[in-house]
C-alpha cells in the first residue's frame, strides 16, 4: 500500500516537473543550465484520507477506507519562476468486499492542474494558459496508471 502512495506522489511531482522543464527550456537549441536553487519552489498539502476515514459499514476488507474516500494533493508550485501549477489531485483506491473479495470500487487518479506563466519583468502579472483536467485509471492487473484510459 506504501508504495501505490509513494507512486501516486511520484506520479504527481514527476508530470508537473516534466511539463515545466519542458516549458524552460533555452531556445534556439542553446545547452545552458539551470543553477539557481530557487529554480522549483512552492508546496504541497497531502492529505491521505484513504488511512483516516476508514470503512464502517463492515462491508469491506478489514481497514479500507470508506467508498468514495480519496487522498487529495494540492500544490502551488512555481518552476523557473515565470512558470506556476497549481491545483488538486486525488487517488482514489480499490475497494474490496470483506467476504467474497468482489471489487466494490476501481482505482484512480483525477486531475484538476492550471497552468500559469508570469510575465519576467512583473511577477504579479500571471496569466492561466492551460488546465489538466480528468481521470486517469489504475490497470487492475499491473497496479500500473493506465495513461491512454
Amino acid at each position: 500500500m506504501k508504495s501505490l502512495f509513494a507512486s501516486a506522489s511520484a506520479l504527481v511531482l514527476g508530470s508537473l516537473l516534466s511539463v515545466g522543464s519542458l516549458l524552460v527550456q533555452p531556445a534556439y537549441g542553446q545547452n545552458d543550465t539551470i543553477t539557481d536553487e530557487e529554480a522549483i519552489t512552492g508546496l504541497m498539502e497531502i492529505d491521505f484520507a484513504t488511512r483516516s476515514k476508514l470503512d464502517t459499514s463492515g462491508d469491506l476488507r478489514d481497514g479500507s477506507a470508506g467508498l468514495g474516500v480519496k487522498d487529495k494533493y494540492k500544490f502551488n508550485i512555481n518552476v523557473a519562476k515565470t512558470t506556476n501549477f497549481t491545483g488538486e489531485i486525488t487517488r482514489q483506491p480499490n475497494l474490496y468486499s470483506k467476504v467474497l473479495q468482489r471489487k466494490k470500487q476501481e482505482a484512480a487518479l483525477g486531475f484538476s492542474v492550471d497552468l500559469a506563466v508570469m510575465n519576467p519583468k512583473d511577477l504579479k502579472q500571471k496569466r492561466v494558459v492551460g488546465k489538466w483536467v480528468g481521470t486517469v485509471p489504475v490497470d487492475p492487473a499491473s497496479g500500473n496508471f493506465d495513461m491512454a484510459g
